[in-house]
């Protein structure tokens, strides 16, 4: 029986498969090799691997965490997981089955962007969602902020320390009230309100961005906001209590509602999406599953000390 399942070979699975091979446990990596930031040329803030590529940055993580021997990969779709008597089962697209103590679940999440015309073909490129993640990449150029959302103040604000060459596009949407607009003013922040149509550019560099009244507006790179971080369609259906913010509940230990089954990085929403935290996240959770198997195995032993 593996010891613990980790579902997801990101960052946050990979610090925790690591951790758990250095003490010599049991563990397999089930992953589908579909990472949320596989549209970005480059990734940036972690530091020693500042501004490396997603791929690069995944392939020297699975060569260090292979190099123990109680570690392994399986590059499989996990369907489903069940609880079990002794743990539970992973059910897999394939149709194998293995079974684990415990589970971690490091899936990480899916942007659900805005439906509007040519985004994809700039997003992750000279459209982004992070300005922790892109903002250096991003500076002093005319860039464009959108957002139709509650957040949307915050969002502009946010991005405003990149650039002072910022339009904010609230795609149609109307969440400022007037204290809001007098700050933004006063920021030089310029609104446009009406929906945009399309983005327009070269060589997957934005450049214009055209609106539902006729305007095309000069930028060349700028932010958007997702709709939604939503988890894979596997988290969802494990029925698991969230947050208010939609993430896995999870207590101070890392598990989840599910006794035995726990979560990291951005499945758990509990840090801001980033290379770095889910890393961190990943190796403490692993820390405490470890705590729990070690203290199994020490009080189940036969004792020679009189009651």
């Amino acid at each position: 029986m593996i010891e613990c399942a980790i579902i997801g070979g990101g960052p946050a699975g990979l610090s925790a498969a690591l951790v758990l091979g250095r003490a010599k446990r049991h563990v397999t990596i089930f992953d589908e090799d579909k990472p949320r930031n596989a549209v970005t040329n480059k990734s940036h803030g972690y530091l020693t691997r500042d501004q490396i590529t997603p791929r690069e940055f995944k392939d020297i993580a699975i060569k260090e965490v292979l190099q123990y021997p109680t570690v392994s990969i399986e590059q499989e779709t996990v369907t489903a997981i069940t609880k079990i008597s002794s743990g539970f089962a992973v059910h897999m697209s394939s149709g194998r089955e293995a079974t684990a103590k415990y589970v971690l679940l490091a899936t990480g999440l899916v942007d659900v962007l805005p439906d509007i015309p040519g985004l994809r073909d700039f997003y992750g490129h000279s459209l982004y969602s992070c300005p922790f993640c892109d903002g250096w990449e991003m500076r002093d150029r005319p860039l464009a902020v959108i957002i139709d959302q509650p957040q949307t103040m915050h969002y502009a604000m946010m991005i405003s320390n990149w650039t002072d060459d910022l339009i904010l596009f609230t795609n149609g949407a109307d969440h400022l009230n007037d204290i809001d607009r007098e700050r933004l003013a006063f920021n030089n922040i310029a609104i446009i309100e009406s929906p945009i149509t399309n983005f327009s550019g070269e060589n997957k560099e934005l450049q214009t961005v055209h609106t539902e009244d006729g305007r095309t507006i000069l930028r060349t790179g700028g932010f958007i906001a997702p709709h939604s971080m939503k988890p894979p369609q596997l988290v969802d259906s494990l029925n698991l209590a969230r947050t208010e913010h939609h993430g896995l509940q999870v207590n101070g230990f890392g598990e989840t509602s599910l006794e035995g089954m726990y979560a990291a990085g951005d499945t758990a929403l509990n840090v801001q999406p980033q290379l770095i935290n889910a890393a961190s996240e990943g190796s403490k959770v692993a820390s405490m599953i470890l705590k729990r198997l070690i203290e199994e195995e020490f009080y189940k032993r036969p004792s020679a000390i009189s009651e």
